[in-house]
């Protein structure tokens, strides 16, 4: 039996459930960089929570419809964020763009195939 109090908890409950999930307080598209036909990575600036990001998302293009959805492979990097309790700021972007571009200039130059360098995935099957 459900009391009439329970009855209004679950409709609230089901009423939430109904809303779509925030994922971003604020977000806008930069640009995007096109990697196939169907595979684009999608660039942009924003904020959750009061912290502000860059978000670069690959996005896939459904085949049913031809609507691009983003997919699982993405990175939020933080402008600054607080640490040790608000006395220091550290700045995560000024750091990543500064390793992006010391990767990007070594792959650049790197060798095609290389063994000594090569990784290689271990399967669960393989014996230790």
């Amino acid at each position: 039996m459900i009391t009439v109090q329970g009855a209004i908890v679950a409709n609230k409950i089901h009423a939430y459930r109904k809303l779509p999930k925030r994922i971003w307080d604020n977000y806008e598209v930069v640009g995007e960089i096109q990697k196939s036909d169907r595979i684009k990575f999608v660039m942009a600036a924003a904020v959750r929570d009061g912290v502000r990001y860059v978000n670069i998302r690959e996005f896939y293009c459904k085949v049913s419809t031809g609507e691009w959805k983003p997919g699982r492979d993405g990175i939020t990097i933080p402008l600054m964020l607080p640490i040790e309790k608000g006395t220091k700021r550290i700045q995560p972007l000024d750091a990543f763009e500064i390793l992006l571009t010391s990767t990007g200039n070594i792959a650049q130059f790197m060798d095609i195939y290389n063994d000594a360098n090569a990784i290689y995935r271990k399967d669960d099957t393989d014996e230790n």
